[in-house]
């Protein structure tokens, strides 16, 4: 990166004192973490490891191509609290919190496929849970649909 670049990116996190830096020095001192190129300055191995371990530096794993695609859907989803969710489980994939990143990204889901049985599906829906004996008065919101467990309202779904 040139060193405008540089600059530009720290700005653009936060750190404004960059502006008064003298980072060619700075870089040069970092015993080997960063390397002066022809187009500008590199992280090594061992600088990209040390920024890792101190959390300012994403990983780059098989699922990044993916998550990168997920982050373009989700600008196109419309509810808020299913959006903080999926950008929630986005966060914790990137941090390798696998685990968790799995479970938002299974409530973002669920929630996604209320929203379209509510809107779509709602009348076609009360009638196959009714049939199946899951709910005894048709459900009218989204809170009504969270009291039906998530087998039972894909069971549903997976019918009508």
């Amino acid at each position: 990166m040139k060193i405008k670049e540089i600059r530009d990116a720290g700005v653009k996190l936060g750190f404004r004192e960059i502006q008064t830096i003298n980072v060619n020095s700075h870089l040069n001192g970092t015993r080997g973490k960063a390397t002066l190129l022809p187009d500008g300055w590199e992280l090594t191995e061992s600088g990209r490891e040390y920024l890792l371990g101190k959390g300012c530096l994403k990983s780059v794993t098989a699922l990044t191509p993916l998550l990168r695609k997920v982050e373009q859907y989700v600008t196109g989803i419309t509810l808020k609290e299913t959006k903080e969710f999926i950008n929630e489980s986005i966060e914790c994939a990137n941090r390798q919190l696998y685990r968790a990143a799995v479970v938002l990204s299974w409530i973002g889901a669920v929630s996604i496929l209320h929203h379209y049985v509510l809107k779509n599906y709602l009348t076609e829906f009360n009638k196959e849970a009714i049939e199946k004996k899951l709910i005894k008065k048709p459900i009218k919101n989204q809170d009504g649909l969270t009291k039906i467990g998530e087998n039972d309202f894909l069971q549903v779904i997976q019918a009508i």
